[in-house]
C-alpha cells in the first residue's frame, strides 16, 4: 500500500468516525503527511473528538510533533484507534495501545540527542525550534 493510499483510507476512517476537531485533519496533518516521502513511517491516533499524528521519519519528524503525539498516546482514551503507516513494509494496519507506546518510544530514540538538546535551549528561549530535518541541513552547512 502507498502511502497515499494510507492517507486516503485513514482519511475515509476519521469521515466515519471523528465528530469533533475533524478540521485537525485536512487543517495540519494533512499538508504535513503530503511532505512524507514514500518509505516514511507515522502513528495516527484518531478518537471521536479529535487526531493527532506523530511523524517517525521524514521531513516533518520534529521533536515538538514527538512530545505531542506522545502525551496523546499515553493518556489511553478508551475512544481512540491508532493507524501504524509502516514506510519500511508499505503497510497501514491498527495498532493496540501498547504498541502505540512503544512506536512512540522508539520514534523517540531515533531522535538525534544533540537536536533534542538543540529543541530544550531554543523552548527556554521561548524560540520556535526546526524540524529535525532542518537541523541536520543547518549543521551541515554551519560545519561544511
Amino acid at each position: 500500500m502507498t502511502i497515499d493510499e494510507a492517507v486516503k483510507k485513514i482519511g475515509h476512517f476519521i469521515d466515519d468516525y471523528v465528530t469533533a476537531y475533524k478540521e485537525d485533519w485536512t487543517k495540519h496533518d494533512l499538508p504535513r503527511l503530503k511532505k512524507c516521502r514514500p518509505h516514511d513511517s507515522f502513528l495516527v491516533a484518531v478518537r471521536t473528538t479529535g487526531i493527532d499524528t506523530l511523524f517517525i521519519t521524514g521531513p516533518m519528524k520534529s521533536y515538538s510533533n514527538q512530545l505531542w503525539a506522545e502525551a496523546s498516546v499515553s493518556q489511553n482514551f478508551s475512544d481512540v484507534i491508532h493507524w501504524f503507516y509502516d514506510g519500511d513494509k508499505l503497510e497501514l494496519r491498527a495498532v493496540d495501545h501498547e504498541k502505540a507506546l512503544k512506536i512512540c518510544k522508539n520514534s523517540k530514540d531515533m531522535l538525534d540527542k544533540n537536536y533534542i538538546k538543540y529543541c530544550i535551549k531554543l523552548w527556554e528561549d521561548k524560540t520556535p525550534a526546526l524540524n529535525e530535518q532542518e537541523w541536520l541541513q543547518r549543521e551541515v552547512r554551519k560545519y561544511g
